[in-house]
């Protein structure tokens, strides 16, 4: 169960923040020539964190989980707070009056956060993983 919130957790997170730029291009804020840039630049924020999680799926399961409650809650807890950091961050482009440039100056501010932030998820989402 918790495997599969944490699935949906940072599916949601990377398709709404796709969904974003998808509004971002569609609106004019950003142009087709700078959207490949920041959608590489989004695929950084997200895939480090999302790829482990899915490779879990495959992963052999032994006897059942016996993972405290705490380390899921934990897991779950900075998942969502990521999600929900990169996803203000973003969406608060829609937001601002000054727009030139914005989104790509924004995607810049996000990696440097998540990079912060990315290393209590990713000791969270491990911690996790390793006693599941």
């Amino acid at each position: 169960m918790v495997r599969l919130l944490m699935t949906w957790i940072w599916f949601v997170g990377s398709s709404l923040s796709l969904a974003l730029l998808l509004v971002f291009l569609w609106r004019g804020i950003i142009i087709n020539q700078d959207f490949a840039e920041v959608l590489d630049d989004l695929a950084g924020i997200y895939l480090p964190f999302f790829t482990p999680i899915a490779a879990f799926w495959f992963a052999e399961r032994g006897e059942p989980s016996n993972a405290p409650a705490s380390a899921s809650s934990l897991a779950i807890g900075m998942s969502v707070l990521y999600n929900i950091v990169m996803l203000a961050m973003l969406g608060s482009v829609l937001f601002s009056e000054q727009i030139g440039g914005l989104v790509a100056n924004r995607i810049d501010l996000m990696r440097q956060v998540g990079l912060y932030l990315g290393g209590i998820v990713g000791l969270s989402i491990g911690y996790f993983f390793g006693k599941e």
